[in-house]
């Protein structure tokens, strides 16, 4: 493609954005139709929906599993760095097909974070992250094989470290390995594993628990066995 095909393709890409962006933000939208409302304001629970106009313009980060190469997540999710090595991601329960709305009313009048969206009882619940990346639900696993995952993808990801990143490596082992042993063999029982789209049990797993009073769980991820790229 030349330079000015490419041109172009860019603007006519902006444009379609643009577009997309606009009916997004009234009651044409499926979203806002489904609502009924005349205001369709996109929250933090809608990202999932505007993720590709978001990487047509960048401005995001994608995590990938350095194994797979499949996206786990991006930083337009609430997250936040554990011990330098564990990076946590905080999840919601969104409405699939409706967006959620926050008009910066009364909290006890728009609904809580996690039961905004259509009043529709056939409506499917689904997790934002999840649904975003297409994450595949591999269950629960016992401690012999949360362990025999554990082993194995923190060696990919030491191999990886100690041929670009050796002062990395054996910070990341010890902490990892600390992780391992006191929080995920502790609780694996209350831990959902997902693993990517392109379903390979080898790399990198989305480990999700609930926490406290969370009506959505927390999301784990080795830090390490993931790569920025950025949208």
């Amino acid at each position: 493609m030349g330079p000015a095909l490419r041109s172009q393709h860019v603007c006519a890409l902006l444009v379609l954005e643009l577009a997309i962006a606009a009916a997004a933000a009234t009651v044409g939208t499926e979203w806002g139709r489904s609502a009924g409302l005349s205001r369709s304001i996109p929250t933090h629970q809608d990202r999932f929906a505007f993720a590709p106009m978001m990487r047509l313009r960048g401005g995001l980060l994608i995590y990938k599993d350095i194994v797979s190469g499949d996206e786990m997540v991006s930083d337009s999710f609430p997250t936040e760095v554990i011990d330098g090595v564990m990076l946590k991601v905080k999840s919601s329960i969104i409405t699939k097909g409706a967006i959620s709305i926050n008009t910066g009313a009364n909290a006890a009048e728009e609904g809580t974070e996690e039961d905004e969206g259509v009043d529709d009882p056939t409506a499917e619940r689904v997790n934002d992250v999840v649904e975003a990346f297409g994450l595949q639900s591999m269950g629960r696993f016992d401690k012999p094989a949360a362990l025999a995952w554990a082993k194995g993808y923190l060696k990919l990801i030491k191999e990886k470290l100690d041929a670009n990143n050796p002062e990395r490596s054996a910070l990341f082992q010890e902490k990892a390995q600390g992780w391992v042993k006191n929080v995920l063999l502790k609780n694996v029982a209350d831990f959902e594993f997902y693993c990517g789209n392109s379903f390979n049990s080898e790399g990198a797993l989305a480990m999700a628990i609930f926490e406290g009073a969370n009506h959505a769980p927390s999301i784990f991820y080795f830090k390490d066995g993931l790569d920025e790229e950025k949208a």
